[in-house]
């Protein structure tokens, strides 16, 4: 019995290296190692990156849909355009940091308008996470930090039953600007945006703080500039 089970497994795995041991031995020839274990890691990688460029894709739907909600043709050529836009194709086919940092930006966007439409503490606390993924992904993107200052602002007094800034039209229209402000320091909206913006600023930090830190650190430049462009 001992001899027919040696003779058939010879025969099975006989077949199956005829079938797949090239494969095996060009990996072998070319890297030295007969699984690739390396390569393998880098198509993992780059299937992380395809991830992040559908999670990208999905965040500007969204985005488009929430301002183009009239127009919902528009809002599909919007994602047509990014989709097939050759950079990002590339880019989310290659391990690179461009590809988290796209899908990050892209939902922070988002957020921000659930944030403007809501001022609520949740939408708050998801905004300052995601930037703070979004400073942590590309030192580039320093540049959205004023976000959600613009957002909170836009926002203004939603939420807030203060007769101060509800006037009718005729009325509204006869007031400066200087009232304006002066009506709207005398509010508690003023308040409650500086609340938010710490929260926001505050999440951020938590998450990305630390990077920046240590590049003021090892370089004195918490972006790291010029180790960045070497």
């Amino acid at each position: 019995t001992w001899k027919r089970i040696i003779g058939l497994g010879l025969i099975v795995y006989g077949f199956a290296f005829a079938v797949a041991g090239w494969w095996y031995i060009r990996n072998w020839i070319l890297y030295g190692d007969p699984l690739a274990w390396r390569e393998w890691q880098v198509h993992m990688a780059r299937l992380v990156s395809i991830a992040l460029g559908v999670l990208t894709l999905i965040g500007v739907w969204q985005v488009a849909k929430r301002l183009l909600a009239n127009h919902l043709p528009l809002a599909i050529a919007v994602l047509g355009l990014a989709a097939f836009a050759p950079q990002f194709v590339y880019g989310s086919a290659i391990v690179n940091n461009d590809a988290l940092a796209s899908a990050s930006a892209t939902w922070t966007l988002y957020a921000l308008l659930r944030l403007k439409d809501n001022m609520s503490v949740r939408w708050t606390i998801i905004v300052g996470l995601l930037l703070g993924v979004t400073l942590l992904s590309k030192i580039g993107m320093v540049a959205i930090l004023p976000l959600p200052v613009l957002a909170l602002l836009l926002s203004g007094g939603i939420g807030h039953k203060d007769t101060s800034l509800h006037q009718d039209a005729g009325q509204a229209a006869r007031r400066t600007l200087g009232d304006w402000v002066s009506s709207w320091f005398r509010s508690r909206t003023w308040k409650r945006i500086i609340g938010l913006g710490l929260i926001v600023y505050g999440f951020a930090f938590a998450v990305a703080g630390w990077w920046y830190i240590r590049n003021w650190i090892l370089y004195g430049d918490p972006l790291a500039w010029r180790e960045w462009q070497v």
